[in-house]
C-alpha cells in the first residue's frame, strides 16, 4: 500500500508508455499488477511528495516474453512454487504462408481495416494474451470467458487497440492505446464470453 502522498511510475527505458500507481493499485484492488511495457527493460520509480515519508515495495512476480516465441501464454517469473512452462504445441499453416500485417490492407481493403480496429489486443494479469472487440455504445467489449472470469481479471487487464505493425513490412508498433476495465458486467462460463464496459472512450476512436 502506498501512501497518499506517494506514487509508483513504470515506464520504459526511454521514459515512454508511462503509467502511475497510487493507493492500493487498479481500482484500489492491492493486487498492484501494473500496465505490461513493450521491450526488454522496465523502470519503477518510487516517490513521495512529503520527505518525511516513505514507502518499500517488494515485487513478488513479473511476467516477460513469449517462449519460443509461439506459445501465447508469457513467462511468469516468481519463486520456485510457480514452475515455468516450456512446452509447446505444434502449430502449422496449411498451404502457402499467405499472412501480412493489418497495415497492408489499409489501401486495398479499407472498409475491413477500418472494422477492425474495434479489435483489441488483451493482455491478461500481465501472463495471458487473448482478444475482444467493441460490440456496441458505452464502450462496450466482448471477449472470451476463458481470458477472463472475475472481477480482477477484467481490472488487472491491459486492453490495448492498435497493435499492428507500423507498415506493411515493419513490426515496429508505435500506434497503440492501452485502456483500462471500468466494470466486468457480464461473464457466462457456458457460452464462453464476458461482458466488459472500459474506461474512456475507446468506442468513439476504434469502433
Amino acid at each position: 500500500d502506498l501512501h497518499r502522498t506517494c506514487a509508483m511510475t513504470i515506464a520504459d527505458a526511454n521514459g515512454q508508455q508511462a503509467t502511475e500507481m497510487l493507493g492500493r493499485g487498479r481500482k484500489n484492488l492491492g493486487t498492484f499488477w501494473g500496465h505490461h511495457v513493450e521491450g526488454d527493460t522496465m523502470i519503477l520509480t518510487l516517490s513521495c511528495k512529503v520527505e518525511n515519508k516513505r514507502a518499500d515495495f517488494l515485487i513478488d512476480g513479473f511476467a516477460a516474453g513469449y517462449p519460443n516465441d509461439q506459445d501465447r501464454k508469457r513467462h511468469l517469473r516468481r519463486d520456485d512454487r510457480l514452475a515455468r512452462r516450456t512446452q509447446v504445441g505444434a502449430k502449422t499453416v496449411c498451404t502457402a504462408d499467405d499472412k501480412l500485417n493489418a497495415k497492408c490492407y489499409e489501401s486495398s481493403h479499407p472498409t475491413e481495416y477500418t472494422k477492425a480496429k474495434a479489435v483489441a489486443r488483451l493482455v491478461v494479469n500481465g501472463m495471458y494474451g487473448c482478444t475482444g472487440w467493441l460490440v456496441g455504445p458505452n464502450n462496450l467489449l466482448l471477449t472470451n470467458y476463458h481470458c477472463i472470469k472475475t472481477t480482477a481479471d477484467a481490472m488487472n487487464t491491459d486492453f490495448q487497440f492498435m497493435f499492428e505493425g507500423a507498415s506493411c513490412d515493419s513490426d515496429q508498433i508505435t500506434n497503440s492505446e492501452t485502456y483500462d476495465a471500468l466494470t466486468l458486467i457480464k461473464s457466462d462460463s457456458v457460452r464462453d464470453y464476458s461482458l466488459i464496459q472500459l474506461d474512456g472512450d475507446a468506442v468513439t476512436k476504434y469502433g
